[in-house]
């Protein structure tokens, strides 16, 4: 899903915009939820879990983040979210 999703960016329809945010923002629920587990499973063997945290709480904030850049006057007249003309 993850290599053939961005495919769906070639098709110029609003549509195609909030599915590719809907993904990304699932995506970012995802890495919380995985980051989650492993930090569990470290406390419980007693390892240290704090690497985690540093390392894939900003791959689940950047993923989250990159949804925002449907939100953009350019990618929204390119997708056709707004017209050209429309005052945001």
């Amino acid at each position: 899903i993850c290599v053939l999703l961005p495919a769906i960016l070639l098709f110029r329809h609003p549509l195609a915009a909030r599915i590719m945010q809907l993904f990304l923002v699932l995506a970012s629920l995802e890495w919380l939820y995985t980051l989650y587990q492993y930090v569990v499973y470290r406390q419980a063997h007693g390892q240290d879990w704090m690497k985690l945290v540093y390392i894939l709480g900003p791959v689940a904030l950047f993923t989250l983040l990159s949804a925002l850049v449907f939100q953009t006057r350019s990618l929204k007249e390119l997708y056709g979210l707004i017209k050209k003309n429309d005052v945001l």
